[in-house]
């Protein structure tokens, strides 16, 4: 077994609802059917963080200031029709 070693790194990416921590790769032979050939065979690793602001500001925020304002059209258009 190889292992990446030095090679493993830690990667800030912020796009998206997750950020990649760090990543490593382990690279070994892999035989398959035939016994005679070996072939090489890839296996990543991935360290993913959610970030919880992104879930702030593209679904609380806009969901609360949503209801708010159908509440203040909702009762500014009851006060204008009903005028008890």
């Amino acid at each position: 077994m190889v292992d990446c070693g030095d090679e493993c790194a830690q990667v800030r990416e912020r796009r998206g609802a997750r950020t990649m921590h760090a990543y490593r790769y382990l690279r070994r032979p892999f035989s398959g059917q035939d016994q005679n050939k070996s072939y090489p065979a890839l296996t990543f690793a991935l360290h993913l963080r959610r970030r919880a602001l992104f879930y702030m500001y593209n679904i609380i925020i806009p969901c609360i200031m949503l209801s708010v304002s159908v509440f203040s059209i909702v009762h500014a258009l009851h006060a204008l029709v009903c005028r008890c």
